[in-house]
């Protein structure tokens, strides 16, 4: 507990007993080593001291407070974007009966499609599932954009060879395999050589 009162905090730049007592902990050595405090036993100014000094304190934590506080704001923005759905998009929503049924791990994340119809401020939006159903209005943290066929297919285009009108595709590093012949065993290598 002497080290927790004693250390001096990171947001406030001062010590928790120094905030409680207005003056630093002092310490059984420190009686030997440094001179002695004056006793305010009988002085009248003791009280007024103290406050103000309590008070200055305060004012300068408060300043510590509002910087560590825009500190940690930058530091948990910094990987953030902003979110861009506009009215008509087609969106998968986040599945939340999911960690609610047993065997959660086999449930999909998403479901949908939805489509937006109608935003009510920057995150707040009416969305539609597509084949029919309850419209629900949710946050946007629970969206997610929902891909395209093409989008989705863009990526594999390079497994496909465009020269060969067989359909020949290119799987697995470059073995080629067409989808008239039954893939070919590949022999491995003896390890224990």
């Amino acid at each position: 507990m002497l080290v927790t009162r004693s250390s001096t905090n990171a947001s406030t730049l001062e010590s928790p007993y120094f905030l409680q007592f207005g003056q630093d902990i002092r310490l059984p050595f420190e009686t030997m080593v440094e001179p002695r405090r004056p006793f305010y036993n009988y002085d009248l100014n003791f009280h007024e001291e103290i406050i103000t000094k309590i008070k200055e304190t305060f004012r300068t934590v408060r300043d510590h407070l509002r910087e560590a506080a825009s500190r940690r704001e930058v530091q948990y923005n910094r990987n953030s974007a902003p979110i861009r759905f506009r009215v008509g998009d087609k969106v998968y929503l986040k599945n939340e009966k999911r960690f609610l049924a047993p065997k959660k791990k086999f449930r999909s994340r998403y479901i949908g499609p939805y489509r937006i119809t109608d935003r009510f401020n920057e995150t707040t939006f009416k969305v539609v599932p597509n084949y029919g159903g309850k419209p629900q209005v949710t946050h946007a943290n629970r969206l997610k954009p929902a891909k395209s066929l093409e989008e989705i297919l863009e990526p594999l285009k390079q497994f496909i060879n465009p020269d060969n009108p067989e359909g020949e595709r290119a799987i697995r590093g470059g073995l080629r395999i067409k989808p008239d012949e039954p893939p070919q065993e590949v022999e491995r290598a003896n390890l224990t050589e």
